[in-house]
C-alpha cells in the first residue's frame, strides 16, 4: 500500500473528518487550514488531497480552479483505489457543470463501493440534471433496494417514470409503493400530523394526474371524489376535477358517480364542470386560465351573445375584476365593443394606470377593433378637453388635466402603434404641456419610447433623462434610462447610472450578480456596435452564466421536493428547466456571442499595444497628447484610490477601528473581457454557446442561421449543409436561411466532382433549391429578389446576389435598385431599417441610397437615415 492510500493516524483522522465538516458547512477557510495540517505530516495522503481540491473548487479567486483540479488529481493518482478520491473529483466536475465527466467519476467510485447510498443519490441527482431518465430509474432502483421503507426512495421513481411519459409504469410503482410502504411509513418517520396531512394530499393529487396523462380520465376522476376529504389544497383539486369533467364531457362518455352510484352523461359533466368553474371564478375573479375554462365547459367559445350575457352578470357580481371587464373587448364587435372599451378605459385614466395600452395592446390585430379604439380615444380625449368630462357623462372630473393627460398618453400610444410616430409625438407634447403637478413622469418615458421608435436616439436619451431626473430613487426610471442611454453608445454614462441601484464596492461584480440580463444584452450590443469586442464578449457570456447558474439551481430541488412531496411543482419546474435554453434572452446574448466570434475570426485584434498605438498614431498632434493626458490621468487616479484606500485601512487602525469592509469575492480578473477576446480558438468558442441552441431551440430558424455561420468558416460543409436542412425544415421562407443556401451553392459551385463529400454537399443545395421551384442558383436568386418585401429581406437578397452573381454585376445592380423601389416599411422599425441599410450599402452604394431616402420618409427624425 502507497503512502498516499494509508490509513491515517487517530488524530489525523479526526482531523480529516473535520475537514469534511467544514466543507459541508462551507467553512472553507478552516478546511483549508485543517487539511494543509494533515499534509504537513503526511503530503501523499490520496483522500485529504481530494477534499482540499474540493474545498478550493468551491472558492472564488482567480487560480483557485485549476488549483483545485491540480490537488483532486494528485490525490487520486495516490490513492486510485479510493471511492473518496472519485467521489470528490465527480463533485469538482458538478461545479464546473462538467456533467458527463462527474457521472463517469461517481461509476468508477461505486465500482469500489457498490452500496454507497450517498454516491448513488449524487449519480441520481446528476442523472435527472442531464435528464438520462432511464439511467436515473435504474440508480433509484439500486437505492430502493438498499432502502425499501423510505418513501423518497419510491416517489422518486414514480415521478421519473411520469416525466419520461411511462404513465402506467408510475401508477403500478405507485400502486407497489401503496400496497407495501405508504400506510407505516409517516409513522415510522415521526412526522409532524399537519406535515403528513399536505403530503398524503400531494400523493393523491399527484396520483390523479398520472391517472389523467395515462389516459384514465375517469380513474382520475373517481379518485379525487374518493379521497376529496384528505386532499388540502381545495383549489387545486376544484380545478382538477372540473377539468376532468370537461374532458368527459369532450369525450362524449357516460360514467358512474362514485358517491351516488348514478350515470352521469356527457352533458351533466358539462353542467359539472361549469358549476365548479363558476365557484372558482367566484374565488379568484382575476384568474385568465379559469375563465378559459369556465367558458369552454359552458360551450360559448363560439357564442358572442352567451359570452356577452355571462360577462354581464359576472362583472355585476365582481366589480372590482379588472378581467371581468377585460374580457369582453376580445368577443365583442362595433358598437357593443365600443361601449365596452368606454367603461374599461375610463377608470384607470382617471386613476392614471401605466400598464393600461398594454392591458389592450393585443387587440390590435383585428382591424376593425383598431379603428375603434383610435375613434373611442380620440372622442374621449377631446371631451375631457372641451368639456373636462368623459363621452357622455355630466360630471366634471375632479382632476380633469391629470385625466386628460392620461387619456392623451393612450392616444399618443394607439397613433405609435398604428405606425403615425409624429402624431404620437405631437399629442404626447400636449399631455406634457398640460404641465400636471405632480409631474406625472410616465409622459417622458412614453415620449422617449416613441423617439426611439422613430430613430431619434438622442431625443430618446433626453427624454429618459428628464423622467429619471423626476425620481431618483425610482428603479423603473433608472432602468429606462439606462437602456436609451446603451441604444445611443452611451456606455459610460448607463453603466454609471445603473450602478447606482447596485450594492457599494466592486459596481461591474455588483451588477452581475443582480443577473439583469436585458442590461447585458443591450450593453453587449452598445459595445458590439462601437468595435469594443472584448466587453461584448464578457456582457453577453454573463447572461449565458446566469442561465447555466438558473440550471444549476435544479440540484436543490432534486431531493428537498421529494422529501417535501411536492411533486406537481417539482414537475412543472423540470419541464420550465427544459424550456430555459429557448427564452428570448438567453437566445439573444447567444446570438450576441456567437456574431462577435464570427466577428473576432474574420478580423482578428491586433496586440493590444501596438493597436493602441496605431490609433494614437492615426490622430493628429493635438488629439494625440490629449489621449496621452487622458490616459496617464487615468493611471494617476486610480493609484491614488488605491493609495487613499490604503490610508483609511491605516488610520482605522490607528484609533482601533476595524478597515472599511473588504468584499469577500475577489476581483475579475479580466473585467474588460481581454481575455476571452485573445482567443486563438473563437469559432469552437461560439460552438460551446451554439450547443445549447442546437438542442433547446432547434425549431428556430435563428438557430441554424448561427450554426451555418461557424460551420462555413471551419470549412465543414457537411455540417454546414446539415445547419440549412434544419433552417428550412423550420422556416422554409426565412431569408437568411436561402441567403445562406445561395452562400453553400457558390462556394461548392467548382467543386471536384471525384470529390465524394462535397458531390453529396452539391446535391443537398440542389434539392433545397428545387423543393422551393427553382432549378438553378440563378433562378434560386431571382425568386429571392421577386420575394423580397422588407428592408431585411432585402438586405439577404442583396447579400445573396452578390454571393452567385458578383457585387460588381451591372445588371444585378440595377435589378437590386428595381427591388429597393418596391421594399414596403409597414411594421417595420427604425432599428430593423437601420441594420438592413448597412447592409445593402455594403453591397451596392446606390441601392443603399435608394433604401436610405426611402427609410429617411419614414422615419424623417432616423439619424441613420439623415443624408
Amino acid at each position: 500500500m502507497s503512502d498516499g492510500a494509508m490509513a491515517l493516524p487517530a488524530k489525523e483522522n479526526a482531523l480529516f473528518k473535520q475537514v469534511v465538516r467544514c466543507y459541508e458547512t462551507k467553512t472553507y477557510k478552516k478546511g483549508l487550514k485543517t487539511a494543509d495540517a494533515i499534509l504537513k505530516k503526511f503530503p501523499n495522503h490520496g483522500e485529504t488531497l481530494s477534499m482540499k481540491g474540493l474545498i478550493l473548487g468551491n472558492m472564488e479567486g482567480e487560480g483557485k480552479r485549476e488549483e483545485a483540479h491540480e490537488c483532486v488529481k494528485l490525490g487520486l493518482k495516490n490513492d486510485v483505489g479510493s471511492h473518496v478520491c472519485w467521489h470528490v473529483y465527480g463533485l469538482l466536475h458538478r461545479i464546473d457543470r462538467n456533467y458527463k465527466e462527474a457521472i463517469k467519476c461517481y461509476r468508477q467510485a461505486l465500482k469500489i463501493d457498490e452500496g454507497n447510498t450517498q454516491i448513488l443519490r449524487d449519480l441520481s441527482y446528476m442523472q435527472m440534471q442531464t435528464r438520462e431518465m432511464d439511467e436515473f430509474i435504474a440508480t433509484r432502483n439500486e437505492i430502493l433496494k438498499l432502502r425499501p421503507g423510505n418513501r423518497v426512495n419510491w416517489m422518486s421513481i414514480v415521478v421519473a417514470q411520469h416525466y419520461a411519459g411511462d404513465h402506467l409504469k408510475a401508477l403500478e410503482t405507485m400502486k407497489r409503493y401503496e400496497e407495501t410502504v405508504a400506510e407505516t411509513v409517516a409513522a415510522a418517520q415521526g412526522e409532524d400530523p399537519k406535515t403528513a396531512k399536505f403530503e398524503l394530499s400531494e400523493t393523491y393529487m399527484f396520483k390523479a394526474k398520472m391517472l389523467e396523462d395515462a389516459g384514465r380520465v375517469e380513474d382520475a376522476l373517481a379518485s379525487l371524489q374518493t379521497n376529496a376529504g384528505k386532499i388540502v389544497d381545495r383549489a387545486g383539486w376544484m380545478a382538477q376535477v372540473g377539468t376532468l369533467h370537461l374532458r368527459l364531457a369532450e369525450s362524449k362518455t357516460t360514467t358512474k358517480d362514485v358517491v351516488s352510484g348514478e350515470d352521469v352523461s356527457p352533458a351533466a359533466h358539462r353542467s359539472k364542470a361549469a358549476s365548479v368553474f363558476r365557484r372558482l371564478v367566484d374565488r379568484m375573479p382575476d384568474n385568465h386560465e379559469w375563465h378559459a375554462l369556465l367558458v369552454k365547459s359552458l360551450d360559448l367559445e363560439s357564442d358572442a351573445t352567451g359570452l356577452k350575457r355571462l360577462y354581464a352578470e359576472l362583472a355585476e357580481k365582481h366589480p372590482g375584476a379588472e378581467f371581468c371587464a377585460r374580457a369582453p373587448l376580445d368577443f365583442l364587435h362595433g358598437a357593443d365593443f365600443e361601449d365596452a372599451l368606454r367603461a374599461y378605459i375610463t377608470k384607470p385614466l382617471r386613476k392614471g394606470v401605466p400598464s393600461l395600452f398594454r392591458e389592450i395592446a393585443g387587440l390590435y390585430s383585428d382591424e376593425g377593433k383598431t379603428s375603434s379604439m383610435g375613434k373611442v380615444f380620440t372622442e374621449t380625449a377631446t371631451s375631457l378637453r372641451e368639456k373636462k368630462a368623459f363621452p357622455g357623462s355630466s360630471d366634471t372630473e375632479t382632476k380633469p388635466d391629470a385625466t386628460l393627460a392620461h387619456a392623451l398618453t393612450l392616444l399618443a400610444y394607439h397613433h405609435d402603434k398604428t405606425n403615425d410616430r409624429e402624431a404620437a409625438l405631437g399629442i404626447i407634447d400636449e399631455a406634457i404641456a398640460l404641465d400636471v403637478q405632480p409631474p406625472i413622469l410616465e409622459l417622458r418615458l412614453a415620449k422617449a419610447s416613441f423617439l426611439k421608435r422613430s430613430g431619434d436616439y438622442s431625443g430618446a436619451v433626453a427624454e429618459a433623462q428628464v423622467a429619471r431626473n423626476g425620481d431618483l430613487a425610482d428603479r423603473y426610471l433608472n432602468g429606462a434610462c439606462v437602456k436609451r442611454l446603451l441604444q445611443n453608445g452611451l456606455y459610460e454614462e448607463a453603466e454609471k447610472t445603473a450602478a447606482l441601484f447596485a450594492r457599494d464596492g466592486d459596481q461591474a461584480s455588483n451588477l452581475y450578480d443582480m443577473q439583469c440580463a436585458w442590461f447585458e444584452n443591450e450593453a453587449g450590443w452598445c459595445h458590439l456596435r462601437a468595435g469594443r469586442r472584448g466587453r461584448a464578449l464578457k456582457y453577453f457570456a454573463a447572461v449565458i452564466e446566469h442561465y447555466e447558474q438558473m440550471e444549476e439551481d435544479q440540484f436543490d430541488f432534486h431531493n428537498y421536493c421529494m422529501r417535501k412531496m411536492t411533486l406537481r411543482s417539482y414537475v412543472e419546474m423540470l419541464k420550465a428547466e427544459d424550456a430555459l435554453y429557448d427564452k428570448p434572452r438567453f437566445r439573444e446574448a447567444t446570438r450576441g456571442l456567437i456574431t462577435t466570434y464570427v466577428s473576432v475570426h474574420d478580423d482578428p485584434p491586433a496586440d493590444a499595444a501596438a493597436a493602441e498605438e496605431a490609433l494614437l498614431a492615426a490622430l493628429s498632434k493635438e488629439e494625440r497628447q490629449k489621449a496621452r493626458k487622458k490616459q496617464k490621468a487615468a493611471k494617476e487616479r486610480a493609484e491614488k484610490e488605491a493609495a487613499e484606500r490604503a490610508a483609511a485601512a491605516e488610520a482605522a487602525a490607528k484609533e482601533g477601528k476595524k478597515p472599511p469592509a473588504k468584499s469577500e469575492k475577489p476581483p475579475d480578473p479580466d473585467p474588460l473581457g481581454e481575455k476571452l477576446l485573445a482567443t486563438k480558438t473563437p469559432l469552437e468558442d461560439a460552438l460551446k454557446a451554439l450547443a445549447l441552441l442546437e438542442k433547446h431551440a432547434s425549431h428556430r430558424a435563428e438557430t441554424h442561421d448561427l450554426a451555418f455561420s461557424v460551420y462555413v468558416r471551419q470549412n465543414k460543409l457537411p455540417l454546414a449543409l446539415r445547419a440549412l436542412k434544419r433552417g428550412v425544415a423550420a422556416d422554409s421562407g426565412d431569408f437568411a436561411t436561402r441567403r445562406n443556401v445561395v452562400f453553400l451553392a457558390s462556394k461548392t459551385s467548382d467543386a471536384d466532382p471525384s470529390d465524394r463529400l462535397a458531390a453529396l454537399v452539391v446535391k443537398g443545395v440542389s434539392e433545397i433549391m428545387e423543393s422551393a421551384g427553382a432549378g438553378s442558383l440563378n433562378a434560386y436568386v431571382e425568386l429571392m429578389l421577386e420575394q423580397a418585401r422588407s428592408p431585411s429581406d432585402v438586405a439577404c437578397a442583396a447579400e445573396a446576389c452578390a454571393a452567385a452573381r458578383g457585387a460588381d454585376d451591372a445588371e444585378n445592380k440595377k435589378r437590386l435598385l428595381a427591388v429597393v423601389g418596391a421594399v414596403s416599411l409597414d411594421g417595420v422599425s427604425a432599428k430593423q431599417c437601420a441594420s438592413a441599410l448597412a447592409r445593402v450599402r455594403a453591397v451596392d452604394a446606390a441601392s443603399g441610397e435608394a433604401l436610405r431616402v426611402k427609410c429617411a420618409s419614414a422615419f424623417p427624425r432616423g439619424e441613420a437615415f439623415k443624408a
